[in-house]
């Protein structure tokens, strides 16, 4: 009991000063760092312009969906890799549920806040806020394609441990692609990295407590299950062996 309650305190405490963060980034950063990304060369602009369409969600989750659909029924065909074709739909499924999930929780949220984008032009006196909207210029906060990048980062360098962080450096640098972009602002891009982050950290858990794709050791540690390891130590040999 006590230490459900420390639990939840600690984590009261850290979103207290996550939120205060974001007052200050808005308040005195994102201006900023919107006019110095305005200042881009062409060339930049139009690099970031072809990574940032890989921002889109439904680039994952529609393919992992299908995939999902794919490998269930194998699964159930009689043969020496049932349980591997098991695996790999429940791999499935975790990535869509990880990617769809934050992007609901991220639609939601655009729409109640309503932030203008950065080049929307506001009066001198006019507020950057404007609640429960439909209209896409006034749905800065949160960025959802950051959302997308940092989630698909997450759940990957989960199952491709190897390659973990050239994968997150690859999620940061494509979230950062809406700033330099010029349609959202910094904090926009940091809170929806955070909030694919934190979902893909949930639905994890919540697989491996039902056995799905992961499993949890003794200790409380996710690991992904030996199914999988297996699996994906032989989709890499495949990979090198074409290779040579």
């Amino acid at each position: 009991m006590a230490a459900t309650r420390h639990r939840t305190l600690f984590i009261l405490l850290w979103l207290s000063i996550a939120a205060l963060a974001v007052v200050m980034l808005m308040l005195y950063v994102d201006r900023t760092v919107s006019g110095v990304a305005r200042m881009a060369p062409e060339t930049v602009i139009g690099v970031f312009g072809v990574i940032t369409f890989f921002g889109h969600s439904w680039l994952w989750w529609g393919p992992a969906a299908l995939l999902f659909l794919v490998f269930l029924a194998q699964s159930r065909r009689p043969g020496l890799h049932t349980a591997y074709y098991r695996w790999a739909a429940e791999a499935a499924a975790f990535v869509f549920a990880a990617v769809a999930g934050s992007g609901i929780v991220i639609g939601i949220i655009k729409r109640v806040v309503g932030r203008a984008r950065p080049y929307v032009e506001l009066p001198a006196d006019g507020s950057p806020f404007t609640w429960f909207v439909l209209n896409d210029d006034l749905q800065s906060f949160p960025s959802g394609h950051a959302d997308t990048f940092l989630s698909v980062a997450t759940v990957l360098s989960w199952l491709w441990p190897r390659w973990r962080w050239p994968i997150l450096l690859a999620g940061v640098f494509g979230a950062f692609s809406r700033v330099v972009l010029h349609v959202h602002y910094l904090s926009d891009v940091m809170v929806g990295g955070a909030i694919g982050v934190a979902v893909a950290h949930l639905m994890r858990a919540w697989f491996a407590d039902r056995g799905w794709a992961f499993q949890r050791r003794r200790d409380g540690a996710i690991r992904l299950k030996p199914a999988g390891r297996w699996t994906l130590m032989r989709v890499r040999r495949r990979i090198l062996r074409r290779r040579a």
